[in-house]
């Protein structure tokens, strides 16, 4: 649904003074459900690529013990 795509963006302060909008940094809100599903489909893909041998050995990034 749209409703999984749509993400509340807060400032967040990362130094004072707090009035300066260069001192704040966006996050994102987004649902619990989109989260639990975006890491679902990102597991799924994962074990994908690793059983055929799709990821060379450089990319490692995202990758379980490979850091």
């Amino acid at each position: 649904s749209d409703d999984m795509r749509i993400t509340n963006v807060t400032p967040l302060i990362k130094k004072e003074p707090k009035e300066t909008m260069g001192n704040h940094r966006p996050i994102s809100l987004t649902f619990v459900s989109g989260k639990l599903l975006e890491s679902i489909i990102k597991g799924k893909i994962v074990v994908h690529l690793e059983e055929h041998n799709l990821l060379g050995n450089s990319e490692h990034g995202f990758r379980e013990g490979r850091s």
